[in-house]
């Protein structure tokens, strides 16, 4: 994680994320999707793109995890 910070990494895109989610989401903006095909997958999510940057500009903890499939869904990730 500290090399994709280094290298100014502002988003983490996967299919899935495991436990490790609450860490990803102290330093990245986590974004689940359903696609495979990963030209499908840049279009929706350039499709949905003002509301990854309205998450980056309004940081004031954790950020929160986008769920892209038809829409898009932002929710928390609980800490426990």
């Amino acid at each position: 994680m500290d090399f994709l910070k280094e290298k100014d990494v502002g988003v983490m895109v996967s299919m899935q994320f495991g436990k490790n989610v609450k860490r990803i989401n102290e330093l990245f903006i986590p974004i689940i999707i359903y696609s495979e095909n990963v030209h499908e997958s840049i279009d929706v999510m350039n499709k949905h793109m003002h509301w990854i940057l309205d998450e980056w500009n309004e940081k004031q903890t954790d950020y929160k995890l986008f769920t892209i499939k038809s829409g898009i869904l932002k929710s928390v990730i609980k800490k426990k």
